[in-house]
Parts: structure tokens; C-alpha cells; sequence
């Protein structure tokens, strides 16, 4: 869902109510990790994660007006099966596009198992992007 929804946002970065936090994932989880220090963990493998306890997402709401970058927060509403908009906030389009902070150096990395098929990718995408691109 999350996924599907961050392609409807485009370049906004996208939080969503997941039990008591708000979680964003992959090159959101990325800019939020970097601009507001949330700490990094892994939604599924090559996947980042990150959360903001619901209690605080005030705060992080300041934060994310302050650094300017285009945002949205989405309450997901179980019982009701129910998305509700509760924040959005238009301003410059995020710049990420790696998904992760690169999964093999993360010691939060439960999900890594590399394989040929791994190495082959990230050969490919280091000839086909550069050094610097994370996948």
C-alpha cells in the first residue's frame, strides 16, 4: 500500500500510520534519515524504514515545514478500513531516488542474503550509474 501510495505523491515524502507510529519507506525513509536524523531500519530487504511514534508527529511536522521539502501524512484507519489525509505540505520535491543506504554495509540488515543475482545487479548499476548510486 505504502508503495502504491508513493507513487501517487510522486516526489512528496509520504508518512503513513502503521499501530502507533508513522512510517515512511524506501527513498523517503532515506531523505528523513539524512535531513532529520530518524534512525534507519529495514521494511524488507533492499528497503529502507524509518518511524515517527505517533505522540510526536507535531514535532516532526515543524521540522519537516522547516527543511521545506513537499510532504504528506495519511492516517490508515484499520476498523474502518479507511485512509484519511490529515497533513500535506507543498514545497521542493525530494531528491532520492535509492530505496536503501546500501543494505550490505547496514548492521540493521536482517533481510540481506547476497547472491550471484545481487552481485550481478550491483555490477550493473554501478556501470550503468555510477559509484555513488545506491540501490
Amino acid at each position: 500500500m505504502v508503495q502504491r501510495l508513493q507513487l501517487i505523491y510522486g516526489l512528496k515524502i509520504l508518512l503513513i500510520s502503521c499501530g502507533s507510529f508513522y512510517i515512511s519507506i524506501g527513498a523517503d525513509a532515506i531523505v528523513l534519515n539524512k535531513e532529520l536524523g530518524l534512525q534507519l531500519n529495514c521494511a524488507k530487504k533492499g528497503v529502507c524504514k524509518v518511524g515517527v511514534p505517533k505522540n510526536s508527529i507535531e514535532k516532526y511536522i515543524e521540522k519537516l515545514n522547516e527543511i521545506g521539502y513537499s510532504y504528506i501524512v495519511l492516517d490508515y484507519i484499520k476498523d474502518k478500513n479507511q485512509i484519511i489525509k490529515i497533513h500535506e505540505f507543498i514545497g521542493k520535491n525530494i531528491e532520492s531516488i535509492s530505496f536503501n543506504k546500501d543494505c550490505r554495509n547496514c548492521n540493521r540488515n536482517r533481510y540481506i542474503k547476497v547472491t550471484e543475482y545481487d552481485d550481478a545487479l550491483e555490477k550493473y548499476v554501478k556501470e550503468e550509474f555510477g559509484e555513488d548510486f545506491v540501490w
